[in-house]
């Protein structure tokens, strides 16, 4: 089990990278296993959050089913 969650989850880094090429709102993907960091920003120059964006997500992810976590490194803002 322990070999396989290893290879799923880095599948799915692997994926979640590849949508960056896609999408410019990601910003940042960091992570290991399933434990993942999707960074959404308004421009990936500045690093910007983009919080309407990112409850937009959170909120279609929940009505699918997938409960996801947010961290903000800066609480100021």
């Amino acid at each position: 089990m322990v070999d396989n969650a290893c290879t799923v989850g880095a599948e799915l880094h692997r994926r979640l990278k590849g949508m960056m090429d896609r999408h410019d709102i990601i910003g940042d993907v960091r992570g290991t296993g399933f434990m993942q960091a999707i960074e959404l920003v308004k421009n990936r120059e500045t690093k910007e959050p983009a919080p309407e964006e990112t409850a937009f997500v959170f909120e279609r992810t929940r009505a699918h089913g997938l409960v996801l976590s947010k961290f903000c490194s800066n609480p100021a803002k």
